[in-house]
């Protein structure tokens, strides 16, 4: 297997770096071909030209100190690891120590982490210790990671022997060239590898990512998918296929199986890349979610500064996918578990969780747990946007908020931290009682000048003697108010009395209205009935007696003149056509015009109008 050996070069002002491929080597002189220009150019090595294998601790070293540095900060442990299978003849301690030095780690750091780190090695399953000089076990060291000894000529394969190599069609089967990847002693079945997908992250964790991928490469498409599935829990950056949610979420369930059989410092790491991988995913199914956060609930129980970074991901990642769960695929409890060790931060993934929690679960935010680490400072930088809604609303300003700066104003002693609270948004601040402020105030002014110049302006005999007139006026003018008050409060009884009396008379006398007309309207209707009846006995009457037409229609006339009714004409009369009192039964007269009177009418006069209750029938003769 090729072992890119590569020259990294640094500028002298260390800004810039190349990197170059070694082609062959004679004497010293190494052929290299620079991969950002494809340039070639033969060299030796010196402190601008060093020499290392990509991939090992060594080159990431070259390029990126600073990453070394967190690796080992991480996970200690790890690196030594790492180092000892880069050395396959071995390391005393203090040859750890140098190479780890020479990485640019600080050496009291060094000294502080191998305390802790060196019985765990002793006791390594992939460690040996013989003659006080650690070797990694060979079937766990890949033969072609061993760092080159510029000191001594070595072969290097030409191109177009690499090219060679590269072309040949791998033999075996997928197990079977997995074990020979691995180093192994035999091969064991795909689905053992499957079940272990943390242990197998740590093995194929200890290959360089060159062979990785060359391995990568060779595989067809259905192998390749199997290997993309082994390499989610690789520490590493590993190429990987597209998987589908049900290969994701078995992978999840198998390392939680692992963890609570077996929990070490390998695992653990193995554990937070697979869980890095599945919080860059963007989308999160229901199923996906539950094995997701169980996994990251071993991080949370003593995390620490790689667990925090890991669980930050993992706080975005459900923050994302909560509002797109049903209510009952997880508790907020457990999610709150995930969220406590997080710091409260503006752009951490705490915030963002709560506040997909409070729109999921309404009233959720009210258990301790979820703030758990919350200041005051923290309240404020976070208290934006939504989250700054969730803080203001009335139920967490009583439960959370008043009580967190009610303690921490108890504890203020220094004018600097009194500032925090003076400069609170109005919303906090309306929390903080008046007694406790001037408390805090009277503790920093003994120890504080300018505080106690402060308290001694605020507390003064002319503002105390104002404030007490100002109260003195506000209570006199309460007392008139109140006054005022009760006799308004009198009156308008009295007017409210009344007006009860006065729509009760107005009742009444509606009732002897109404009464009163319908009495009259009766005696109206006798009245009209007696004449009627009075006309009708009268035409019998003359009808008994066999009196003349004319005596007959001069008592009648007699009779209505009684009732203030005038006749309109008379049979056979002349008259002048008037429409308002006569009409026409024959022709078409026009006003003015003679008519005769066929059928009398009648007027009836009152004291202020004139009614015609029937008109006369004329007719009109050309």
């Amino acid at each position: 297997m090729d072992r890119s050996q590569v020259v990294v070069r640094r500028s002298e002002d260390g800004k810039s770096i190349r990197v170059g491929k070694v082609l062959s080597r004679e004497k010293g002189v190494f052929s290299v071909r620079w991969n950002d220009d494809g340039t070639e150019e033969n060299l030796r090595l010196d402190s601008r030209n060093q020499l290392a294998i990509e991939g090992t601790l060594r080159f990431m070293s070259l390029m990126d100190p600073d990453e070394v540095i967190k690796k080992f900060t991480d996970d200690p442990l790890g690196v030594v690891l790492q180092l000892l299978i880069e050395h396959p003849k071995g390391l005393k301690a203090q040859d750890v120590k140098s190479k780890l030095l020479e990485f640019g780690l600080d050496e009291a750091s060094v000294d502080k982490a191998w305390k802790r780190i060196q019985p765990k090695l002793a006791k390594h399953d992939s460690v040996e210790l013989a003659s006080n000089v650690y070797h990694a076990r060979p079937s766990e060291t890949p033969s072609s990671v061993a760092l080159p000894d510029a000191d001594k000529a070595e072969e290097i394969p030409t191109p177009e022997t690499s090219q060679a190599v590269a072309s040949k069609e791998p033999a075996g089967s997928f197990s079977e060239r997995l074990a020979k990847l691995l180093d192994a002693k035999q091969s064991r079945d795909i689905q053992e590898y499957l079940a272990e997908p943390l242990h197998t992250g740590v093995a194929l964790g200890r290959l360089d990512v060159p062979a990785i991928s060359t391995f990568f490469g060779e595989l067809d498409e259905t192998d390749r998918r199997i290997f993309s599935t082994l390499l989610l829990a690789v520490p590493k950056k590993t190429p990987v296929e597209s998987l589908s949610p049900e290969i994701w979420q078995g992978v999840l369930i198998a390392a939680i199986a692992e963890l609570r059989s077996q929990t070490s410092s390998e695992l653990l790491t193995a554990a937070r890349w697979l869980l890095r991988r599945v919080a860059a995913r963007p989308e999160m199914s229901s199923e996906l979610v539950r094995p997701f956060i169980q996994l990251a609930l071993f991080l949370a129980k003593d995390p620490q500064k790689a667990d925090l970074e890991v669980l930050d991901l993992v706080a975005h990642a459900l923050s994302r996918a909560i509002p797109h769960l049903g209510k009952d695929v997880v508790s907020p409890e457990r999610v709150a578990l995930l969220a406590q060790p997080l710091p409260f931060s503006d752009k951490g993934g705490r915030v963002p969780l709560m506040v997909a929690v409070h729109q999921r679960w309404p009233g959720s935010l009210l258990s301790p747990r979820w703030w758990d680490g919350a200041t005051t400072a923290s309240l404020v930088e976070c208290g934006q946007g939504r989250f700054g809604r969730i803080i203001a609303s009335p139920e967490i300003l009583e439960s959370v908020v008043r009580p967190l700066l009610e303690r921490e104003l108890a504890e203020v002693t220094t004018r600097a931290r009194l500032g925090l609270f003076l400069s609170l948004p109005a919303e906090l601040a309306e929390q903080l009682p008046i007694p406790a402020v001037a408390n805090a105030f009277r503790r920093v002014s003994r120890h504080d000048p300018i505080a106690a110049g402060w308290a001694e302006a605020l507390s003064g005999h002319e503002q105390l003697v104002a404030a007490r007139n100002e109260l003195q006026r506000a209570r006199e003018e309460a007392e008139t108010a109140t006054a005022l008050m009760t006799e308004a409060e009198r009156r308008a009884q009295e007017l409210s009395e009344r007006c009860t009396r006065l729509e009760r008379e107005l009742h009444e006398t509606q009732t002897s209205v109404l009464r009163r007309r319908a009495s009259q309207d009766r005696q109206l209707q006798i009245d009209v009935m007696r004449a009627l009846a009075d006309l009708a006995a009268e035409v019998e009457e003359l009808s008994a007696r066999s009196v003349s037409s004319e005596t007959m229609i001069s008592r009648i006339h007699g009779l209505t003149s009684a009732y203030k009714m005038t006749p309109i004409g008379t049979i056979h009369e002349k008259s002048v056509f008037d429409p308002r009192r006569h009409k026409a039964i024959a022709g078409d007269p026009e006003p003015g015009e003679e008519v005769i009177i066929r059928r009398p009418g009648y007027v009836w006069s009152s004291s202020t109008e004139e009614v015609v209750l029937h008109k006369a029938l004329v007719e009109h003769q050309k």
